[in-house]
């Protein structure tokens, strides 16, 4: 397979995970269906079946998604050589307040579970980065 098929494969397959999480988050996962997420998509149920088994690993895989992309806007703050420890303090402050704006959606009784997965991949993450920060 060429490295453009796999780019666009990938691509794809980040545009699926966040209308994945979009949904999720307005719905919950209980409520979701592989038919909606296919349709938001713009795509048919084959679509999510091409890259993803199920409605469980869709789900999975959004979690571990939305939590990469957090750690990595934290690491882009802990990791950068110009700010210095106060303002990098600072970034990762208003940083945490655009993350419970995130989660805010999430609050709805449907979605505990979803948020106490988050939670705790998120702290368990935490660890490392803040240890580079130290």
């Amino acid at each position: 397979m060429s490295e453009h098929i796999k780019k666009k494969q990938e691509a794809r397959r980040k545009e699926l995970l966040d209308v994945a999480l979009t949904v999720f988050m307005e719905v919950g996962y209980e409520k979701s269906s592989i038919r909606l997420l296919a349709s938001l998509a713009g795509g048919d149920i084959g679509l999510i079946y091409h890259y993803f088994d199920s409605k469980t690993e869709i789900y999975e895989a959004a979690l571990t998604y939305y939590n990469e992309k957090y750690l990595e806007r934290v690491s882009g703050i802990v990791d950068n050589t110009e700010l210095t420890f106060e303002e990098k303090i600072d970034r990762l402050f208003i940083s945490a307040d655009d993350s419970l704006a995130e989660y805010r959606p999430m609050s709805s009784e449907g979605n505990i579970d979803m948020v106490t997965i988050l939670l705790v991949r998120t702290m368990t993450n935490f660890v490392p980065v803040f240890d580079r920060l130290i």
